[in-house]
């Protein structure tokens, strides 16, 4: 039972090592070639408009 390594996002090589995991437990990799850290199928979650409008509002009354 072999799992195929994933592949570096820069370079596109399989030369590539685990490298602990991120705080969901998914596994981090590190390319050997550039050194790049990174997630095999990573989650993107999107933040709306209105939460980014509010956090923008609660950093100018803290700094102001």
């Amino acid at each position: 039972m072999s799992a195929s390594k994933p592949t570096c996002p820069n370079y596109s090589s399989q030369h590539t090592v685990k490298n602990s995991s991120i705080h969901n437990q998914k596994p981090k990799y590190q390319c050997q070639n550039c050194k790049r850290q990174f997630v095999q199928n990573p989650t993107n979650k999107v933040i709306s408009k209105d939460t980014i409008e509010l956090i923008y509002r609660l950093l100018l009354e803290k700094i102001l």
